[in-house]
């Protein structure tokens, strides 16, 4: 990667090519950091890396002097400043942004002002990616403004401009609030609130937040212990620790020490799995259902795996894959996708990534002559358009996916 690099002979950035000195995206930390050049040493591809840590606050910045129009709407959006301050990804600002850019004689903001804008985009940014192109993150200040759900009605997608452009994922009636996701839906309530209150320093309160059944999806539940209920086993009080759970049809209660325990357990096992070993997965599906709920997040996390990973060749290539194997991953697609549709909506881009895996298992069996179920076949002609509209026009779609829309 570093020599491929095209270094910038004004201000000594690195650049994708000769042609990027001259784009209007690099002027402001080009005009900002050109006084400096002698002093921007990049020897290494982390010297590199710490670049693009700085590179987007500092085109903010830059706005207060040139566009103060779009500098104002910056500032409009939550920079969670007090809250962030003292946590970890404030002493990495600290360190990666606002003393970088000491360093290189940014001296026209205070380290609050550079802070805040470091919040702004940690609290409001959208990250984009694509299969031939890096990741990268960008402010899209219409889309900041709009609040988060665990069941949000819309999804989002890049073009290959850098445009963002927002989908409903399910019916949005006149009047009714467009909704996007600040975190990962298919996860339970816990960890959802743990990632917002960790990077968004708020609690969500979303009608499944607070309900301790999740909508009826029931992602965080255990599975009752009685043999002949085997029902969701829930907490009774969503966000109050300590307290025993208890099954929505029987009533059973079930320690809270019990619980925690399970769930402990659980992720502990998920965590140390081995990627490359698919009998290792399935035994672990069956060791989780077991004691948690089949749509626990968990268990439903470790079918994507699945689904993503069987016939992938960077983990488990489709000729170490054998039929009932094959079947298996069929089997958790259609499972999934009927989950994310309630989750996600109809037409998520996570159902999307499962339709591309389902299509392409199906066109491996057929390759193979191997046989499917026919209800699952009869599935392929609706599959193919919805793929097609799902991720038209995405950058970040599979390079391959129009390959199998026949």
């Amino acid at each position: 990667m570093f020599d491929c690099v095209f270094f910038c002979s004004k201000c000594g950035l690195p650049l994708c090519s000769d042609s990027c000195p001259k784009l209007i995206n690099h002027r402001p930390e080009c005009e900002m950091l050109s006084p400096a050049r002698d002093i921007i040493i990049l020897n290494s591809e982390i010297d590199l890396q710490q670049v693009y840590y700085f590179v987007t606050v500092l085109r903010a910045l830059w706005l207060r002097e040139n566009n103060n129009k779009q500098w104002e709407a910056v500032k409009l959006l939550m920079s969670n400043l007090e809250k962030r301050r003292g946590t970890k990804i404030f002493d990495f600002n600290q360190t990666y942004v606002v003393e970088t850019l000491q360093h290189f004689g940014i001296r026209d903001f205070t380290e609050d002002q550079i802070q805040e804008i470091c919040g702004i985009f940690d609290s409001n940014a959208y990250e984009s990616s694509g299969p031939s192109r890096v990741s990268c993150r960008g402010l899209y200040l219409i889309a900041s403004m709009m609040n988060s759900s665990c069941l949000p009605n819309t999804r989002h997608f890049f073009r290959d401009s850098g445009e963002m452009v927002l989908v409903c994922t399910r019916p949005v009636y006149q009047g009714a609030e467009i909704l996007g996701c600040y975190t990962q839906p298919r996860w339970a309530t816990t960890p959802r609130q743990k990632h917002l209150l960790t990077t968004k320093f708020f609690r969500c309160k979303c009608a499944r937040c607070e309900d301790p059944e999740e909508c009826g999806t029931y992602s965080g539940a255990l599975l009752c212990p009685t043999p002949d209920c085997r029902n969701p086993v829930c907490p009774r009080y969503p966000g109050e620790a300590n307290q025993d759970w208890i099954c929505i049809k029987c009533k059973t209660h079930v320690p809270s020490r019990k619980c925690l325990t399970s769930l402990a357990v659980g992720t502990q096992l998920v965590h140390t799995r081995d990627r490359s070993d698919q009998k290792q997965l399935i035994q672990l599906i069956q060791k989780l259902e077991g004691w948690l709920y089949p749509t626990h997040y968990t268990v439903s996390e470790l079918k994507m795996a699945c689904i993503t990973e069987w016939g992938d060749p960077n983990f488990v290539p489709f000729k170490d894959v054998d039929e009932i194997e094959l079947k298996l991953k069929i089997k958790f697609s259609v499972e999934m996708m009927k989950s994310v549709e309630i989750i996600e909506g109809e037409q998520s881009r996570s159902k999307g990534f499962i339709i591309y895996n389902l299509l392409k298992t199906l066109d491996h069996c057929k390759t193979m002559e191997i046989a499917v179920d026919k209800d699952i076949l009869k599935l392929v002609p609706q599959l193919t358009r919805e793929i097609k509209i799902i991720f038209k026009d995405d950058c970040g779609s599979p390079v391959d996916y129009c390959s199998f829309i026949h």
